[in-house]
């Protein structure tokens, strides 16, 4: 699922698809395609029970107008997956996954580029479940689709970060870092703004392989950021303090480390909340 294309607020999806009903029905594709902008909208304001009210009624609407093997559904279910993996329930992600990836296999050519996003969600779902052989395998297979088709494109940058954080988990920080710094690379290529899931990682990395200096280079890039950003965000300035802190933890500088912690949680817990996975972290 790729959410950053969708503009409408949700409340001119709503009249949107209102109207849409009233006169054409609601088998109609342009109908269809409303439902889909509304849970879009909604997705993006991470209310993803009511998301999923959307997107199983579109699911139902076209399983009766198209059947269930249609090219067409792969969308459907590969989207809903996309919700329940944003909700943790990362076996309802898996089921709707892989009957996304039913219907692609059987129709290779169809729609690649969603392919990839399909293949990387899946690989997410199993990392998360703890399956890290499936979850390298859809991972490898996102990227192999990506490369084949973007070559170094912006939109390849979600992978290997992805891919990234498939690593760190499981301590191969080697292979992690490849992968973060190829992220940082494309970024940069594209002139695109740096973006400190990259730097958090590369210090996570460095810094678990005891090259500190490295680790201190890339805090230094972040801090030289935000001197020049006033703008910075709350959440990025959060991840800066997280990735200092980091540093010091491992060079067993605890009390220092203590202090950038402290700077973190009040950040997460006013912009996260308190039952928020990285405020929990924190």
């Amino acid at each position: 699922m790729w959410i950053g294309k969708i503009k409408e607020t949700q409340p001119n999806c709503q009249v949107t698809l209102d109207r849409a009903i009233t006169h054409l029905g609601k088998s109609h594709p342009a109908t269809l395609r409303s439902y889909n902008e509304i849970g879009f909208c909604i997705t993006k304001q991470r209310d993803y029970n009511q998301a999923l009210v959307y997107f199983k009624e579109l699911l139902a609407i076209s399983e009766e107008k198209f059947g269930k093997d249609d090219v067409s559904m792969a969308k459907n279910y590969s989207n809903i997956g996309f919700i329940y993996a944003c909700k943790g329930d990362y076996q309802l992600a898996i089921s709707f996954g892989k009957q996304a990836l039913a219907i692609h296999q059987q129709n290779p050519d169809y729609d690649k580029v969603n392919l990839i996003y399909l293949y990387s969600h899946l690989g997410v779902a199993y990392n998360k479940i703890g399956d890290w052989d499936w979850a390298l395998s859809y991972h490898k297979q996102a990227l192999a689709i990506s490369n084949e088709l973007l070559d170094n494109h912006p939109n390849s940058i979600h992978l290997h970060l992805t891919i990234a954080q498939f690593y760190s988990d499981i301590n191969e920080y080697e292979l992690a870092l490849k992968h973060y710094q190829q992220a940082l690379t494309i970024s940069e290529i594209f002139h695109l703004s740096n973006s400190f899931d990259y730097f958090q990682g590369i210090i996570w990395c460095y810094s678990c392989l005891n090259e500190h200096e490295k680790a201190n280079y890339y805090i230094n890039i972040c801090s030289e950021i935000i001197n020049l950003n006033k703008n910075t965000s709350q959440i990025d300035l959060s991840s800066y303090y997280e990735s200092r802190a980091l540093v010091y933890f491992n060079q067993k500088d605890y009390p220092n480390a203590l202090l950038c912690y402290q700077k973190t949680l009040p950040i997460r817990l006013k912009n996260l909340g308190f039952f928020n996975n990285n405020t929990a972290a924190s």
